[in-house]
Order: structure tokens, then sequence, then C-alpha cells
């Protein structure tokens, strides 16, 4: 992911929530649907990606001017019940939509 986004415009700037924003939805995915497979949840996280190349490209992609005690945006700033939520089901779209029979 690094070497995808490293030649965006202020990646030095975002580069914390990026990243920390993937954990966040690698987390969220496995307490929503335990038992998955790591394929699963690494084409979760890609989606993930996906939705926040999306939010920078329309200007929506929110990031704290400074970060303290690993604190980014989406941990403060997100309803965890409302977004940033990738269920099974619209992991299984994202999967169809490439080709890929879930």
């Amino acid at each position: 992911m690094r070497d995808v986004f490293t030649d965006l415009e202020g990646y030095g700037f975002w580069k914390e929530e990026f990243f920390g924003r993937l954990g966040n939805s690698a987390s969220r995915y496995l307490t929503r649907s335990a038992g998955t497979s790591a394929k699963t949840l690494l084409l979760a996280v890609i989606h993930e990606a996906f939705c926040i190349l999306e939010e920078m490209e329309a200007g929506e992609f929110h990031v704290l001017p400074v970060t303290m005690n690993n604190v980014i945006y989406d941990d403060i700033f997100r309803e965890i019940e409302s977004e940033g939520l990738a269920d099974s089901a619209e992991v299984d779209e994202f999967l169809r939509s490439l080709g890929i029979n879930p």
C-alpha cells in the first residue's frame, strides 16, 4: 500500500491516518466477521484502501493536523456502528465487482 499511495500529494501529512485506518478497518472486520480467512481479511483492507482513495479524490479524507498517543481522526470522529465498516456482504459485493467469486 505504501508504494501505491506514497506519490500522492500530502503523503507525509496523512500517512498515519491512512495506515491507522487500514488497521482499524481490519480490526472492525474481524469483530464483525469472526472466523474469516486471511485472504478475505486482506481483501477487506484493500476495499478500505479504495474507499480512502475515493474520499481523497472527493476532498473528503479527514486527518488530524497532529496525532498524539497513536490516536487518529478515525479513532475519534467515526461512528463505529455507521461508518467505515466493511461487513461480509459489502466485501463480497466488492469481490464480485472484481470478478472474484467469494
